[in-house]
């Protein structure tokens, strides 16, 4: 009998041990992990449709360094289209919709129209071209938000993206050498995006060098997306670069009714995510039909921003924090 007691002493205190260490490690978890913050396990392994913009900031994560070879980089694929999966129905601002317009500095009449547009529009100017100084200086004036337009290696090796483009077959001292120069040829730029592309945005070892050099000069990354298999997602988490892709390319058909339809579409993004990014470019139709659709965007409930005020408010606390309510089953966007 007394055997029997003590056994059931010894058991109810080793249970009672065991409570009291489940609860102080409950505890110190809730301590330690902020209620606000993204779970990354979740993150990563919420599936997303592609095509919706991201930027998003993870200064935690160990920052590698660039390496002299092709060597395999962190591969976060499910991350590569993360924000796709974000609802931003409990955002409650005011839907935001912003502007890039590729291609420019070759000809001064694309330039003087380029002017003619809202202010809220950003310039992305070509390094190597002839009136990119000119118009990077009245654009500047103007108030416009200037980016470079990195020519970058396409697949496709019969088209050129121009002089000192970046390249995936030199060496890391030739191409740190190529994106200081694209990188001196104006003033008053606060970020970069590409031009062409697909071939170099998806090679690891090429971006993880770009984004090294982006990060080091406190620059800004819009990718055009030219590839489904960019790198830029898991480049901007590692060195910390702001960044987001592009949603919807106003102008692939130069045509009044295309470009008008593809505005639509962007506002829409816009209600649904809370923000969207469009890239046109120097098409005599794609500047009337902004100029046209814009005076009348307030109206409709959506303000017109510099892409950068899109890259301040997804940088923020509050938007990561809503990363929580991803919706993994979210259609992808027609466009």
């Amino acid at each position: 009998m007394a055997d029997t007691e003590l056994k059931f002493r010894v058991v109810s205190a080793l249970l009672i041990g065991a409570l009291f260490a489940i609860l102080g490690v409950l505890a110190a978890s809730l301590w330690l992990t902020p209620s606000d913050e993204p779970d990354m396990q979740s993150l990563a392994e919420a599936p997303a449709p592609d095509g919706i913009s991201v930027a998003l900031n993870l200064s935690q994560v160990q920052r590698p360094k660039a390496p002299d070879a092709e060597i395999p980089f962190i591969q976060i694929e499910p991350l590569q289209r993360l924000a796709s999966a974000i609802e931003l129905s409990q955002y409650r601002t005011q839907p935001k919709v912003a502007i890039i317009i590729d291609d420019l500095g070759h000809s001064q009449g694309d330039s003087r129209r380029a002017l003619t547009l809202p202010s809220q529009v950003a310039f992305a100017l070509l390094p190597y071209t002839m009136h990119s100084q000119s118009l990077a200086q009245a654009a500047k004036a103007k108030g416009h938000e200037l980016i470079v337009h990195m020519p970058m290696q396409p697949k496709d090796g019969q088209t050129d993206p121009g002089p000192h483009a970046l390249t995936t077959s030199v060496s890391p001292v030739d191409l740190r050498q190529a994106i200081a120069w694209n990188l001196s040829q104006f003033d008053g730029f606060t970020a970069v995006n590409n031009h062409m592309g697909s071939r170099f945005t998806e090679n690891a070892s090429a971006m993880q060098i770009l984004f090294e050099e982006l990060s080091a000069r406190g620059l800004s990354f819009y990718d055009s997306r030219t590839t489904a298999s960019s790198q830029s997602v898991p480049m901007a988490l590692a060195y910390d670069v702001r960044m987001a892709e592009r949603d919807v390319f106003l102008d692939n058909e130069i045509e009044a009714n295309a470009v008008h339809r593809q505005l639509e579409v962007l506002e829409q993004l816009a209600r649904r995510f809370g923000s969207a990014i469009a890239i046109g470019h120097p098409h005599a139709v794609t500047f009337e039909q902004i100029n046209a659709w814009a005076p009348d965007l307030a109206k409709r409930g959506i303000i017109l921003v510099a892409p950068s005020t899109v890259l301040e408010e997804r940088r923020s606390p509050l938007w990561r924090s809503r990363i929580r309510t991803a919706a993994a089953s979210l259609p992808t966007p027609s466009r």
